[in-house]
């Protein structure tokens, strides 16, 4: 199962704070690194203005 949160900053500093982590960074949408197309289909889904729902998903 996989879990997508929106978040927004509101303060601190970003750190790795687990053993599941190796870096943690912030990124302007147009600037992302390279990453599955799951996950880029869940960044897409979650900042537009539409229902937030992940039915279907990277099925091609």
């Amino acid at each position: 199962m996989d879990i997508c949160f929106l978040c927004r900053a509101t303060g601190g500093e970003a750190r790795v704070n687990d053993d599941e982590s190796l870096e943690v960074g912030w990124f302007e949408r147009d600037a992302l690194p390279p990453m599955e197309a799951f996950a880029l289909d869940r960044i897409k889904q979650a900042t537009e203005d539409a229902p937030t729902w992940f039915e279907g998903v990277g099925e091609a």
